[in-house]
């Protein structure tokens, strides 16, 4: 805290977590006239001599008085800080204190001169307000809070808030209040040499029982320790360094994706459906028991599937082709216009790809960038680079072997930096509170308090968490420390949202990183368990082996489908595919693998991937040895498929996604539009997290059976023994997790990057993680180490 005499200022500073090592007290006073136009400036700062005659020459705290506008008395203003300091301002800090212009202002930001060497930077508040505020006699003070401060790179700010306690001091009516003095509780850090931008918010909250309405200013500074500064009006920064203006954050946020989306209208006539979306119109006749419509120049294409009896609602799927990601199948809820026409909603799987760079300068005085891009973590692994100026372009080296990665126009003037994947992404500067996918949460958010999940007519029953004997104090702690995640951390994962459900009702729903409850998430091989999921619902529907059907070898017609159906080589089963030990040589943990999942995506001499895998050469006797394989997994697809009768994604729909209530979703296809059953689904976490208490509640979903409760308990049963100790059931990974002093058995989904499906059945628990840290499974795996341990904690 501050303590503030009338013309000298002391201080006492207390901080939380930051240590510094003097703690000093010093004046500056400033003479501020009030020119005959109306406005203010700052007349010459003079600088309180008392540090200099004891030979201390650490700093100093300013007591600033502002002018205001006319016929306004001053406003006092107070800054302080700590150790060796010295104030940098562009054009002088007595110029920019509370300039008219503005140029201070909360956004964008200003510039501050370098300093030569590493420094501690303190974050201070300089508030202005030119107005009166009218409150009730007997209040006598308010709260500003100050949130959102950020300092713009190299220069971190504390995430938090910071306050300020305003006194308000008694005018001669009584009625009238002015700002007396200011206090800051955070700020401090260290930085790297060359300080040269900032930007931040200042929110009021006025606490007591009336409002009080001003018009505000607000001016952001910094302290930083370093260079000494002349206090004469009139200074002049110093020189910028090369590269100077490449640092801070830079971002865009551009949705690619299908040109086709939005309305549609479906027409039958005789035997003749036509189509018409997004200006196209097409025609075809029905072949089969489906009518498929592709537009031209293969911008998409409506599978339509009539209903026979009058004119009931068609089943229709909208395939979109492919972009930057797969083609995806996703399903079009058409509503009847007329007899024979019907509208709907062509709503593609979007295609954001959102990328962020921070550009910091390293106590060596090079420039380092830091990318950030939560919907796939390009560039992958290696997340940092060297960056340096080339003319008009910027290069990126890498940081250990010093190879030029990228060198990227570079537009000065407009302030760009071009990348190209496919599609132009152009990086301008951005403020935290715009960069929603690289900070965690927007930074003027209040510090997070548990609420209640809201109520979307989604199936989920939504309670206070105290209504399921859940800890609210430790599901707050939880949240608030993915929400103090340093975006620029290299060792915590960048979750997306967080879910929980204790006794069929959902207590908590959290999203982070610019994700929200309407959003799909890419739930890579956490969709592997949807395979297994739905040969439960194909169980269900009562699917059986048929010779015409199973043409890849199947000889049990009117068997039933189970763990123990054939594939078509000897010995293999559904069993095997779904356990990850069909024998075959293909393991995703080894590159050099034959059926590799990349190896098998990326080749072009067989398009059908159900060919491909069954082509694989047989290393081990099937069910002995565990051997992650994507390919398998996809192969029993196949096989739900043909026991079914049913395109992969028709299936699906009716079976899962129409009982649940599911919102949007899009299932990823192959070269052949088959549905890719080993991974890459799109779902929003709410109805993915539906799964885990369809699950615990054997196979029920608000009363209504979708999966034999036989199912259930076998496919997450004890199969086989994974090489990290944990071990498999069918499509379903099993884990034992120490929380509240014992051990308890779980069976999870997981995906690359920290995709998580959870059930713990003996607490009656189940949660959803997803997150963006793909190819990072030193850091995903944290997920499940420490994060999902700590919600079991929560469960009383």
């Amino acid at each position: 805290m501050f303590e503030f005499t009338h013309g000298n200022l002391r201080q006492q500073f207390q901080r939380e977590g930051v240590s510094c090592d003097r703690r000093i007290s010093a004046g500056l006073r400033t003479r501020a006239r009030q020119s005959q136009a109306g406005g203010h400036r700052i007349d010459r700062v003079e600088h309180h001599r008392a540090l200099r005659q004891r030979g201390e020459g650490r700093g100093f705290v300013h007591d600033v008085r502002c002018q205001g506008d006319r016929h306004e008395p001053p406003v006092d203003h107070s800054i302080a800080c700590f150790e060796t300091i010295s104030v940098c301002g562009a054009g002088g800090v007595e110029d920019q204190l509370c300039p008219r212009t503005h140029r201070w202002g909360p956004i964008g930001g200003g510039h501050i001169q370098s300093v030569q060497h590493q420094h501690n930077v303190c974050l201070v508040v300089r508030m202005s307000l030119h107005d009166t505020m009218r409150v009730d006699p007997k209040q006598r003070q308010f709260e500003p809070r100050i949130t959102a401060t950020n300092i713009l790179p190299p220069i971190e700010a504390p995430e938090g808030q910071y306050k300020v306690s305003v006194a308000v001091g008694r005018s001669g009516h009584g009625q009238e209040r002015r700002v007396g003095r200011t206090r800051m509780l955070h700020g401090c850090k260290t930085a790297p040499p060359s300080a040269t931008r900032f930007t931040g918010n200042v929110t009021f909250i006025p606490t007591g029982p009336h409002r009080m309405m001003f018009r505000r200013k607000i001016c952001l500074g910094l302290l930083a320790a370093g260079s000494t500064i002349s206090h004469t009006s009139g200074a002049q920064p110093s020189a910028a360094r090369v590269g100077d203006d490449l640092l801070g954050l830079w971002g865009a946020e551009p949705v690619l994706g299908p040109q086709v989306r939005g309305g549609l209208t479906l027409e039958r006539r005789g035997q003749t459906w036509s189509l018409r979306v997004a200006g196209f119109e097409v025609s075809a006749t029905q072949q089969g028991d489906s009518v498929v419509m592709a537009l031209p120049g293969g911008q998409g294409t409506l599978k339509v599937w009539p209903r026979t009896a009058g004119d009931r609602v068609p089943e229709v799927f909208w395939v979109q082709p492919p972009g930057l990601n797969a083609s995806y199948a996703t399903p079009v809820h058409l509503r009847q216009a007329r007899a024979n026409q019907w509208r709907g909603l062509v709503a593609p799987v979007p295609e954001p790809f959102s990328l962020y760079l921070m550009v910091t300068r390293a106590a060596d005085a090079t420039l380092r960038g830091t990318f950030r891009n939560p919907e796939a973590n390009w560039p992958g692994r290696t997340q940092s680079y060297g960056v340096s100026r080339s003319g008009d372009h910027v290069v990126f080296t890498h940081p250990r072997t010093g190879k030029v990665q990228w060198t990227q126009p570079y537009d000065s003037a407009r302030r760009t930096i071009a990348f190209d994947f496919g599609a132009p992404i152009v990086l301008s500067p951005r403020t935290r509170e715009q960069a929603v996918g690289f900070v965690t949460r927007s930074p003027s958010l209040a510090p997070y308090v548990y609420r209640t999940p809201a109520d979307m007519n989604d199936g989920w029953t939504t309670v206070h968490a105290t209504r399921t004997q859940m800890d609210t104090s430790a599901l707050q702690s939880i949240v608030q420390s993915l929400v103090a995640v340093d975006p620029l951390s290299e060792t915590e994962p960048r979750v997306h949202a967080l879910l929980v459900a204790r006794d069929g009702r959902l207590v908590l729903d959290e999203y982070f990183r610019g994700y929200d409850a309407e959003m799909m998430h890419d739930l890579r091989s956490a969709s592997k368990t949807m395979t297994s999921i739905m040969a439960g619902a194909a169980m269900q529907r009562g699917a059986t082996l048929n010779g015409a059907a199973m043409q890849r070898g199947a000889t049990l017609n009117g068997a039933a489908l189970s763990a123990n159906t054939p594939v078509g080589r000897a010995g293999i089963t559904l069993g095997h595919l779904l356990s990850h030990s069909a024998g075959l040589a293909c393991n995703d943990d080894d590159n050099t693998s034959p059926g590799n999942e990349d190896t098998m995506q990326s080749q072009q001499v067989q398009n059908d991937w159900y060919a491909f895998f069954m082509a694989l050469p047989r290393l081990t006797t099937p069910g002995s040895t565990y051997s992650y394989c994507s390919a398998g997994i996809n192969m029993a697809g196949d096989v739900i498929g043909r026991t079914t009768g049913q395109w992969l994604p028709r299936l699906f729909e009716s079976a899962l996604a129409r009982p649940m209530a599911f919102g949007d979703y899009g299932i990823n296809l192959m070269p052949t539009g088959e549905a890719y059953s080993g991974g890459g689904m799109r779902i929003r976490p709410r109805d993915l997290l539906k799964f885990g208490q369809l699950y615990l509640n054997g196979g029920l979903w608000r009363g209504v059976r979708l999966v034999p409760a036989s199912w259930v308990k076998t496919s997450t049963a004890y199969v086989i023994s994974r090489p990290d100790g944990s071990d498999d059931g069918y499509g379903w990974h099993r884990y034992v997790i120490a929380a509240r002093g014992r051990s308890f058995q779980t069976y999870q989904a997981g995906g690359n990057g920290g995709q998580f499906l959870v059930v713990v059945p003996e607490l009656r628990l189940t949660m959803v993680v997803t997150a963006g840290n793909y190819g990072q499974y030193d850091i995903w795996s944290k997920i499940r180490e420490q994060l999902v341990p700590a919600i079991m904690e929560a469960a009383r």
